[in-house]
């Protein structure tokens, strides 16, 4: 792919934008591939990569498999990477669709990084803000995969069960479910109030009302 024009002089970043962008955006699209995060990279000496080459260089650890051992970072380290993934795809979008004027003004009115970042760009993405905000919070209270695939809930007995996870366990453990239907329906119900409470929250806290109002210059 040749770029052209204005972007011909960046054509050397293009490979390594792609590079990451896929990096970023396959944790989204595949849960599955924690599957070998839990082997490749937690696992025991020698196999483990952060064990073979990040800590027993540094004389850290006995070589244990970090999942027992560390279990909560690492269910936090992939929550967090595919969370970064999908928030990093939008605001990036969202950025990009600023006007450039927007920004040029503010430098010619001496604004400082800082400044502009949280006078213009945070006030033009609060559509964004508030989706990514929500949504995430949403998942994070129902999503029970990665912790399925990582942990179980274990190692030790609901050491990192959570309240989606519980759920799945109490009513579909095994292909013919755990009988026990209705208490894992409870469970959904709660995380659902839960969820409607906290998007109740965020709307107020981003003002909701004044986003869908329509422009001052339109009313008139």
């Amino acid at each position: 792919m040749r770029l052209k024009g204005k972007l011909a002089p960046y054509a050397f970043l293009f490979p390594a934008l792609v590079v990451i962008v896929v990096f970023f955006f396959i944790p989204l699209v595949m849960v599955f591939i924690l599957s070998f995060t839990d082997k490749a990279m937690a696992g025991p000496l020698p196999m483990g990569i952060i064990n073979s080459y990040i800590l027993s260089p540094l004389g850290i650890g006995n070589g244990d498999y970090l999942l027992n051992t560390y279990p909560w970072a690492f269910v936090i380290l992939v929550n967090g990477f595919i969370g970064a993934s999908f928030g990093m795809i939008l605001f990036s979008s969202a950025i990009e669709a600023i006007p450039k004027d927007y920004t040029m003004a503010s430098k010619v009115d001496g604004a400082t990084t800082w400044q502009t970042i949280r006078y213009v760009i945070l006030p033009m993405i609060k559509w964004p803000l508030l989706f990514v905000t929500t949504y995430q919070t949403l998942s994070l209270l129902t999503s029970f995969e990665q912790i399925l695939l990582l942990t179980d809930g274990g190692p030790r007995l609901y050491q990192t069960e959570v309240w989606a996870l519980t759920a799945y366990h109490r009513a579909l453990t095994s292909y013919f479910g755990n009988t026990q239907w209705g208490y894992g329906a409870a469970w959904s119900v709660i995380l659902v109030i839960i969820g409607i409470v906290m998007a109740v929250i965020y709307l107020r806290v981003f003002r909701f009302r004044e986003l869908i109002q329509e422009p001052r210059i339109d009313a008139l």
